[in-house]
């Protein structure tokens, strides 16, 4: 089969430029004709060293609606040369994107949504919108149901990754049997374990608490900083771990590292804790920029994503599949997408969003509880089996081929196509 899967991100590091990716490698090495198409150039994207495009990345949101543009009318010309296009888009609000292109094109479109719509209680409240202007507002204005339902829905399918985006669509006026959950295909150097004992060789002395991604509000760091500085002095061995990939602001996480605030304490005898607390970063924090990130977390002893909300990014975040392939235990918050993703807590310990507190309170559980990771890392291993490439790209294979058998009545062959 002949494929065209394209994607509007304009950051390379993203979960959906990573799924992108991953599923072109799996048709390839099925033996199927593939076109990439996004703002990078093709072999650079498919390499594996996708992280050298981070550096264009800023330039691409510059120019973001030009190159949107310029990618759809590759799509237009390239569309007589293939069976299929999967256009991945961020949410519903940009369907009206592959409505255009539907109606430009003789084959069929499938439409894969990186992430879910915004709900705007969510967002309608002063500490957000204060903390990161520039990151909500234009998701409140835009990623939002209404921009959703004022969009065609022309395609001839769509795919998304869980139950609750699903669910989304049908509330926005898709009929059920068009839509299709499966789970995202990463790149083959993603899903990987590396060595213990090596990837940890490279880490000082200790137990590591690891976070991975970007520094965006809605990713919750300032959450983990604030629970380590009351965890540390309960479990001395332990370091935490921050992996910036570049993208976000570091200003309020180093002025948490640097001022560590303690908490009032009106007891005098108190006093030294407090003196404690502030001493409780020194040496303890480990800061890092881009790395391999299958080398960090399989040395890692738990990751923590303490997401406040599971906007601004994919539905279905790498780091977490990533996490799950290095077998390592995870502490995330229990959001609705999150605890559908993780079996309901059986591949995760969930704690509520934007609380230091549990947070530090979780985290020290599976620290101290070998037989709470043992059944998370036994969870998590039987479920990174289900999603293994060779086996959900027979998956995307068995759709398309549904998707051109049921276009075939109503569509015009294109001249070049038997």
């Amino acid at each position: 089969m002949r494929v065209a899967l394209a994607s509007i991100h304009p950051r390379p590091l993203s979960g959906q430029i990573e799924g992108l990716a991953g599923l072109a490698h799996a048709l390839q090495a099925r033996g199927h004709a593939v076109h990439v198409v996004s703002a990078f150039p093709s072999r650079d994207l498919l390499s594996a060293d996708r992280m050298s495009l981070a550096a264009k990345s800023q330039r691409v949101i510059l120019d973001q609606p030009a190159r949107m543009t310029r990618i759809l009318i590759r799509l237009v010309r390239l569309a007589p040369q293939v069976d299929v296009i999967q256009l991945n888009l961020p949410t519903p609000a940009f369907s009206i994107y592959a409505d255009l292109l539907q109606l430009l094109v003789r084959a069929p479109v499938m439409v894969g949504y990186e992430a879910h719509l915004v709900r705007a209680r969510d967002l309608l409240r002063l500490d957000r919108l204060r903390a990161a202007p520039v990151f909500y507002l234009p998701r409140l204005l835009i990623n939002n149901r209404l921009v959703a339902r004022l969009t065609g829905r022309r395609a001839a399918g769509y795919v998304v990754s869980s139950q609750y985006q699903k669910l989304e669509l049908i509330s926005l006026g898709v009929a059920p049997e068009r839509i299709h959950i499966l789970p995202p295909i990463l790149p083959p150097d993603k899903l990987t374990r590396a060595p213990r004992e090596i990837a940890r060789s490279t880490f000082p002395p200790g137990r590591l608490i690891t976070f991975v991604g970007h520094y965006n509000h809605v990713k919750g760091v300032e959450t983990l900083v604030r629970a380590f500085q009351s965890l540390a002095p309960r479990v001395p061995d332990a370091r935490l771990v921050l992996a910036w990939s570049g993208i976000g602001s570091n200003r309020r996480v180093n002025a948490l590292l640097a001022r560590p605030e303690p908490r009032p304490e009106p007891c005098p005898e108190r006093k030294s804790k407090d003196v404690q607390s502030k001493n409780a970063f020194a040496g303890r924090v480990i800061q890092l920029g881009q790395v391999r990130v299958p080398e960090l977390l399989s040395a890692s002893d738990v990751v923590v994503l303490p997401y406040r909300l599971t906007i601004g990014q994919a539905a279905f975040p790498a780091t977490l599949l990533e996490a799950f392939a290095a077998n390592v235990p995870l502490v995330t918050t229990d959001l609705p997408l999150l605890r559908e993703l993780t079996n309901g807590g059986k591949t995760a310990l969930l704690v509520p969003p934007d609380d230091p507190v549990a947070l530090a309170t979780a985290i020290e559980r599976v620290l101290n509880d070998p037989a709470l990771a043992a059944r998370m890392t036994a969870a998590q291993r039987d479920w990174v089996e289900q999603i293994q490439p060779s086996r959900v790209v027979h998956d995307y294979e068995r759709l398309y081929d549904q998707i051109v058998a049921s276009q075939a009545r109503v569509l015009l062959a294109a001249a070049d196509r038997e």
